[in-house]
């Protein structure tokens, strides 16, 4: 394979400013931000990394013009942009289309994770109806909200089968709806049941 006509030597390329760190293979970065505001002290100045491969963000500490420090964070989702909101929250926009919201806290619950960006986001119109008082209610039928075909022409009542049914795999149970999640192992679907019920 020929070498690029620029590249007087072939191989190392000397008259560019070397990367302050480079991702072998590549990470599919998306978008970076730096982290200003209040909420993650620890975290001001560093780089928050997006990236679409392994569905995880990178924190990423600059010194001068290296970068000597990176975290992956593992968030189960490809991230397409960031962006830190006024009070220093972190909000991720991933693949299937919704905002996650990062705040510092022990652990994110199940609803957190998957469902309150769609259904009960902080800012903006929700995508889906209301979760609360699910169990019991019939399906498709929060006033003023538009479903999907596929769960309008759906009978009955939301109990636990329905709702497991559901969640483990919506195009199944409902052919067509609009709903998107990643798959679930019995732990997160347990969790998020037991949340859903309350």
């Amino acid at each position: 394979m020929p070498s690029w006509p620029l590249n007087v030597d072939g191989f190392d390329h000397s008259d560019f400013s070397e990367p302050a760190l480079s991702f072998v293979p590549s990470v599919a970065t998306a978008a970076m931000i730096e982290v200003k505001g209040p909420m993650f002290e620890r975290w001001k100045g560093d780089l928050l990394l997006a990236t679409l491969r392994g569905n995880r963000m990178y924190r990423l500490r600059p010194v001068g013009d290296r970068i000597v420090y990176s975290e992956p964070m593992f968030l189960g989702e490809r991230i397409r942009d960031l962006a830190e909101l006024p009070d220093g929250a972190i909000v991720a926009w991933v693949d299937r289309g919704v905002l996650l919201e990062l705040r510092p806290s022990a652990k994110l619950s199940a609803f957190n994770r998957f469902c309150s960006g769609c259904h009960q986001p902080t800012f903006g119109v929700p995508a889906g109806p209301s979760l609360v008082g699910l169990m019991g209610r019939e399906i498709a039928s929060v006033p003023g909200f538009r479903y999907s075909p596929a769960l309008a022409k759906l009978n009955g009542v939301w109990d636990e089968a329905r709702l497991m049914a559901y969640l483990r795999d919506p195009q199944k149970f409902a052919p067509g709806t609009s709903m998107v999640l990643p798959p679930l192992d019995d732990v997160l679907l347990a969790e998020l049941i037991d949340q859903l019920k309350g």
